[in-house]
């Protein structure tokens, strides 16, 4: 049972990126194309089914419209997300620093800051996809074994 939770943590790792990487592009074509605000934006994310799973948009769109400047709201949301969710710490630093520039500058500035951190969280991707493929069908087969020897141990 523990290997396969510890399995699907690395699937849902690669996951939870893969859906960080569509936030991002997403965000990218707000600004690019309909000039939206960064409340609006965060706002419209977290109605978003497809990144329902990224639980801190609906915390920041929540501290974002009781009156919190977007930076303080934005980390403070990430700060909430708990061990249990396989982000791993590298994941959450890159979506913090995106904080930095993010409706601070312009366009131009906010188009390449999110295409930078779009980059950086690729990199985390390909490193999640190959530990997923390197240990998740290690751990199943780990638990599946220690299961077996437990339950010898009690004949």
């Amino acid at each position: 049972m523990s290997g396969q939770y510890i399995a699907y943590r690395y699937s849902m790792r690669v996951t939870l990126l893969e859906k960080a990487l569509v936030m991002l592009s997403i965000i990218e074509n707000d600004i690019c194309f309909l000039k939206r605000p960064a409340i609006n934006i965060i706002g419209e994310l977290s109605k978003k089914n497809e990144l329902k799973s990224l639980s801190f948009l609906n915390d920041c769109n929540i501290l974002l419209h009781s009156g919190e400047e977007f930076g303080n709201a934005w980390i403070t949301s990430l700060n909430k997300i708990t061990c249990f969710q396989p982000f791993k710490k590298e994941d959450i630093e890159i979506l913090k620093a995106f904080s930095i520039n993010f409706g601070k500058t312009d366009t131009e500035g906010q188009i390449s800051n999110c295409r930078i951190h779009r980059a950086l969280l690729a990199e985390n991707l390909n490193e999640a996809k190959a530990e997923r493929q390197r240990y998740a069908s290690v751990c199943t087969i780990f638990g599946i074994v220690c299961g077996v020897f437990v339950f010898i141990i009690f004949i």
